[in-house]
């Protein structure tokens, strides 16, 4: 049996510091209060809350929006992304790893 996880989609909207630059992407945010913010380019990145969502660069979070899009993650997908950002990032997957 392959457990899953039931994800939330936040819309995050990020502004840089330096512009008035905006940009919008998505994260996923779990029963628990976790939250992956899936790459494109590189591996997922994990945050314990949204509250604790950092974007790239320079950039500071002034809005999040909750959708009424969901998405299943298997137990096996998360533990596959936990470990690639790990590997990557160093990351902070506490959070997340209470789910698995």
């Amino acid at each position: 049996m392959n457990t899953t996880f039931t994800a939330k989609q936040l819309i995050v909207t990020a502004q840089e510091t330096n512009t008035d630059a905006e940009y919008i992407y998505e994260v996923w945010e779990f029963e628990n209060g976790a939250i992956l913010v899936p790459g494109e380019t590189t591996n997922d990145w994990f945050f314990d809350s949204r509250d604790e969502i950092v974007p790239n660069g320079t950039a500071i979070v002034i809005a999040i929006e909750k959708t009424e899009k969901t998405q299943e993650f298997t137990k096996a997908e998360l533990k596959k992304s936990i470990l690639a950002s790990e590997r990557e990032f160093r990351s902070n997957t506490g959070k997340i790893k209470e789910l698995i």
